[in-house]
């Protein structure tokens, strides 16, 4: 057990560091990504345990999307399920940017900036769900989590 000694003019502080890492979801299943959720269809993310405590707070996330014929937007839903119950960040729809020569590929953008902390388990799992505004099929070809990881 620590023991602390007080002295005149000096404290001791806890160090935080705060840095922005990327974590990228697997994205094998997401594909033919329709205008309906499908929970065989998501993207997972696995963050892996660290050895501090730390609170992770998801700032922002990337979506490239490829063989885009009509949609033009993308409806997302993170849970930490993988029925999508637990939803920790709701439908939210962004226009699809298309390249400006070919436009069968795009990418999404989405700003988070909710805390969550995770207490319960070793490690922390993420599941993205997507749809699309048309009825024709996208393809999830990357999906980044950009998050402020303050350890401490």
């Amino acid at each position: 057990m620590s023991v602390f000694e007080y002295t005149a003019g000096s404290r001791k502080f806890t160090r935080t560091r705060k840095s922005l890492k990327k974590f990228s979801f697997t994205t094998t299943d997401a594909t033919g990504i329709t205008n309906n959720f499908e929970k065989a269809k998501d993207c997972v993310l696995v963050i892996k345990p660290l050895n501090e405590h730390a609170f992770l707070r998801p700032e922002y996330l990337v979506v490239k999307l490829s063989d885009i014929t009509s949609a033009t937007a993308l409806t997302i839903r993170i849970a930490t399920d993988s029925d999508g119950d637990n939803t920790f960040f709701p439908d939210t729809q962004a226009t699809i940017s298309t390249g400006l020569t070919t436009t069968d590929s795009g990418v999404v953008a989405y700003s988070l900036q909710l805390p969550y902390v995770d207490t319960a388990s070793a490690a922390t799992s993420f599941f993205l769900f997507a749809k699309t505004d048309a009825s024709d099929d996208v393809n999830i070809t990357s999906a980044d989590l950009y998050c402020t990881v303050e350890t401490f």
